[in-house]
């Protein structure tokens, strides 16, 4: 079950969508999940180490326990 409203990501950035019509409209590019989100020149999703890494270089303090989720977070607030 899908549930709305929702948050999705993408390379250009994040919005929330308040039902699946507008889900669809967005069109393809558009995840659940910030970590799902490709980097621009790598045809992969970031790995863990990977996000912990961007953090650092983003001078995010970085606890290694977080999620790919929080690691995502913490970046984009960066």
């Amino acid at each position: 079950m899908i549930y709305y409203p929702k948050w999705l990501y993408s390379a250009s950035g994040a919005q929330i969508v308040p039902d699946e019509a507008a889900h669809a409209a967005l069109g393809k590019g558009w995840y659940e999940s910030p970590v799902d989100v490709p980097v621009a020149g790598h045809d992969t999703v970031l790995d863990h180490q990977a996000l912990i890494d961007l953090a650092a270089a983003k001078g995010v303090k970085v606890d290694k326990r977080w999620s790919d989720e929080r690691l995502a977070a913490e970046i984009e607030k960066a």
